[in-house]
């Protein structure tokens, strides 16, 4: 099962939940439209919105999507454009079926844009720009289709150490390469640290707001299949998350809000992080 699927299976969870037995054959419409970065051009290149809705027994459920709505590489400025978004309320307004959106955006602008130089203010500045671009576009997908409900996917540590450290000798022809280097060479705590401060802050954001979901996974990969380095977790060990401020969790996830014992917002979909330091 690869990264998007996973991902997939917990947003259209919260899709599925109001019909979960359908019956008799089922007419053929799109449900969610996919908009955003890698992440949906990727998504829909393997059909994994289809792939899920019919697994779950919604095979008349599709996605629509298009170059446009789903571009490799695209960030929050480039769906602040007309031509961005007035293809999103075409396709929003052609196919009055849709129920939601499965946004992902944000994560190029701040993995891409940030240094390890960058002091604290200017960290904090960036993540706020970025943020206030992205619920620009959700209050766009918003005029255009009143009452429709974003799924935001959070994104997986990034893992660009180990992924390129794969690929010696030819470390500096990886597709990842220039981004870290225009990063700084971040270690793990650095670049993971930076993703969960985010997500930490869009989390807040949907909490507050009915028509947003976030899936919060940065470390969906790890509890899934479990990881020999360097946190010797084997795949399978975990049987559910561990919460955040557990005395054995601390050293290792900073800055976690959401006490030992407890449960996540209703409206986070995952809230596992397993850990800043590896993949």
């Amino acid at each position: 099962m690869t990264m998007n699927k996973l991902f997939t299976i917990f947003s259209l969870c919260i899709l599925a939940a109001p019909a979960a037995f359908p019956q008799c054959a089922e007419t053929e419409e799109p449900k969610v439209l996919l908009v955003g970065d890698s992440w949906a051009f990727f998504m829909n290149v393997d059909q994994t919105i289809n792939t899920v809705f019919k697994k779950w027994g919604h095979s008349g459920d599709k996605y629509y999507t298009n170059l446009v709505l789903s571009e490799n590489g695209a960030e929050t400025d480039d769906f602040l454009l007309p031509s961005k978004q007035n293809e999103i309320a075409a396709q929003l307004n052609a196919h009055p079926s849709i129920r939601a959106v499965h946004l992902s955006i944000g994560g190029n602008d701040v993995l891409g844009d940030w240094n390890v130089g960058y002091t604290a203010a200017q960290t904090d500045s960036l993540k706020d720009q970025v943020r206030g671009r992205l619920i620009s576009i959700i209050d766009f997908i918003k005029s255009v289709k009143p009452g429709i409900r974003i799924v935001w996917s959070g994104y997986a540590f990034p893992n660009f150490g180990e992924v390129i450290a794969s690929a010696a000798p030819f470390q500096t022809s990886h597709p990842f390469y220039g981004t870290w280097a225009g990063m700084g060479f971040p270690g793990f705590l650095q670049i993971n640290t930076l993703l969960n401060d985010f997500s930490a802050e869009i989390e807040a954001y949907a909490a507050a707001d009915p028509q947003v979901e976030f899936v919060n996974a940065t470390g969906l990969m790890q509890y899934t299949y479990g990881q020999n380095a360097p946190l010797g977790v084997a795949p399978g060990a975990l049987i559910r998350p561990i919460p955040y401020r557990c005395p054995a969790a601390t050293r290792i996830i900073p800055r976690r809000k959401i006490p030992c014992a407890t449960t996540a917002s209703r409206k986070t979909v995952s809230t596992f992080r397993p850990a800043v330091t590896g993949t």
